[in-house]
């Protein structure tokens, strides 16, 4: 952290907690389901797939930036976060365990 830069900042805080497994597993989710018909009429309007993916998915992509952010993020207290979801009918809710 301290050759980025990143020691008592915010993003110091932040980016370690985007590694986490279950955020990665969310990341993977979510792009794999990202509309392909997006990334396809960007190329047709001449992106390469750096274009495509900073002028086009990650824009799309800010709720789910900032649902990682939340879920990840840096809490007010010291505390141990568990993770579960309960599904009921066709609704599921997270709820978070503080211990």
């Amino acid at each position: 952290m301290s050759t980025l830069g990143w020691v008592s900042t915010l993003r110091g805080l932040i980016v370690p907690g985007l590694f986490q497994a279950f955020a990665a597993f969310l990341f993977r989710q979510y792009f794999l389901n990202f509309p392909r018909e997006l990334e396809e009429g960007a190329r047709i309007d001449g992106l390469n797939y750096w274009g495509t993916f900073w002028r086009i998915v990650v824009p799309n992509s800010r709720g789910f930036f900032a649902a990682i952010a939340t879920i990840t993020g840096p809490s007010p207290r010291k505390v141990d976060t568990r993770f579960d979801c309960y599904a009921a009918g066709r609704s599921v809710a997270a709820v978070v365990v503080f211990s």
